[in-house]
C-alpha cells in the first residue's frame, strides 16, 4: 500500500566538468534516455515520476558545467552555450521526447513491462493500447503488432508501418495498432 515517487530523474547533455570521468551525451542520447527511464519507472509500479529541472542551472555549486547544469530540458544561454550560439530558452530533443511521452501515455491507467524495452500502456477511454518499444536485448516486437502500425518518433513524427517492418534502435518510439482497412493518414491522438 506504499506508494512511490521519484522526484528528481536527470541525465545531461554536453560537456561535464563535476563529478570528473563523466560521460558526454548528445541531445539524442539524453531524449532517449528521458523515456526509457521514465517508461520503465511506470513500468516497475512507480506512481509519479518527474524531471530535475526544465531549465538548465548555471554555476550549480559555484562551479560551471557541472552535472546539473546540463540536465535541463531548456538551454539556459550562459557559459559554453553562450560561446556556442546556443540561445536561452532554446529546447532541447529531450524537451520535444518529454513532450510527446506525455502526449502519448498521458493519462494510462495501467503500463505492463513485456519485456526488456518493450512496454504496454491502456487506458480507460477510448484510446487504443500504447506500446512504448527500444532495442534493449529482448525478443523482439510483441505478436499484437504483426500488422498495420501507426510509430511515433521521440519528436512527434508519425509514420506508418508494418510490425514486421519496423525496426527498433536505442531510441524509444510509441507504437499504436492501426486497424486493417484504414488509410494510411489514421491517427488516434
Amino acid at each position: 500500500d506504499i506508494e512511490f515517487w521519484v522526484t528528481e530523474c536527470a541525465t545531461s547533455t554536453g560537456p561535464i566538468t563535476w563529478p570528473v570521468d563523466s560521460p558526454m551525451q548528445t541531445e539524442e542520447q539524453q531524449a532517449s534516455e528521458l523515456v526509457a527511464r521514465f517508461v520503465t519507472m511506470l513500468g516497475a509500479e512507480v506512481k509519479r515520476v518527474s524531471w530535475s529541472r526544465f531549465h538548465e542551472n548555471y554555476r550549480y555549486l559555484d562551479s560551471e558545467g557541472g552535472f546539473f547544469d546540463n540536465t535541463g530540458l531548456i538551454y539556459n544561454g550562459l557559459g559554453y552555450e553562450a560561446a556556442a550560439g546556443i540561445g536561452a530558452g532554446s529546447k532541447k530533443r529531450a524537451f520535444f521526447a518529454y513532450r510527446t511521452l506525455t502526449t502519448k501515455i498521458g493519462g494510462c491507467s495501467r503500463v505492463f513491462r513485456l519485456g526488456p524495452g518493450a512496454y504496454k500502456f491502456f487506458f480507460d477511454d477510448d484510446r487504443v493500447p500504447v506500446y512504448v518499444l527500444w532495442e534493449a536485448g529482448g525478443s523482439g516486437l510483441p505478436a499484437a503488432l504483426s500488422g498495420p502500425v501507426v510509430v511515433t518518433d521521440l519528436a512527434g513524427n508519425v509514420t506508418y508501418s508494418t510490425g514486421e517492418n519496423l525496426p527498433l534502435s536505442s531510441a524509444p518510439v510509441f507504437v499504436e495498432s492501426r486497424p486493417a482497412g484504414v488509410a494510411s493518414s489514421y491517427a488516434k491522438d
